[in-house]
């Protein structure tokens, strides 16, 4: 998909977002959506801000220190950003969440895959009985630490889900931390182990991780409800407030 934008408003009512309350844009991929495309070009600024924000979230205090590079940067150089859309809550222009909307179709280099191999994947959307045309990957989830006891990583998750539901996919899959709740707060959504594929020890990560899956109508009526707040509240942006 080219980057097409639709800005459908700050709130469902038309008034301004109150104070502390993030505003959630949609940033759609920079490389269409082709199965042979490839990304040649330089990365753009917004791109390249949003990769620090989530590499100084991961890197929590030195926990992770493979996403700081020797000079001291903060480094998330995700192959698959470029064929994903990203979901990004502001404040004041300063990312506080984020999350990957990875349609499978074009790809196969997403998190998933690399960590669990095309097979495990394929097996997961057989027994689900969907398509790789139908399915997103959520991963590159990150929240930053002032932010957390605000529930917002279920609803970056759920802005995530809406924007999945707009692009037409219906299933989704990703690789959730067990370590350290992330696993937790995925299955309390609604969303379902992948419970014959082993989970993966990821070293960079200080986590091993659990291949999850689920459509949008099988998860729990709260987090339903949820996705369908945020869903007016989105914004898909051409200007860039990252830069």
């Amino acid at each position: 998909m080219t980057a097409v934008a639709r800005d459908l408003g700050a709130r469902a009512d038309g008034r301004v977002p109150r104070r502390g309350e993030p505003v959630w844009h949609v940033y759609t991929a920079p490389v269409p959506a082709t199965e042979d495309a490839c990304w040649l070009a330089d990365v753009p600024p917004w791109l390249a801000r949003l990769r620090a924000f989530r590499a100084e979230v991961l890197f929590a205090d030195g926990l992770r220190p493979a996403f700081r590079d020797v000079d001291g940067r903060f480094r998330d150089d995700d192959p698959v950003d470029p064929f994903a859309h990203h979901v990004v809550a502001t404040l004041d222009g300063v990312p506080i969440a984020t999350l990957r909307v990875v349609p499978i179709e074009f790809t196969r280099i997403g998190f998933c895959e690399r960590m669990f191999g095309g097979r495990a994947v394929e097996k997961v959307l057989a027994a689900a009985g969907s398509t790789r045309a139908t399915t997103w990957e959520g991963s590159g989830w990150a929240v930053g630490p002032t932010r957390r006891g605000a529930a917002m990583g279920s609803r970056v998750l759920a802005a995530g889900s809406a924007v999945a539901r707009e692009l037409g996919l219906t299933t989704a899959i990703g690789a959730a931390g067990r370590r350290y709740g992330q696993l937790y707060r995925i299955l309390s959504a609604g969303y379902q182990r992948a419970e014959d594929i082993a989970p993966v020890e990821v070293p960079s990560l200080a986590d091993d991780v659990q291949l999850v899956h689920g459509t949008l109508d099988e998860l729990r009526p709260s987090f339903r409800d949820l996705v369908e707040r945020i869903r007016p509240l989105l914004r898909w942006d051409t200007g860039h407030p990252l830069g």
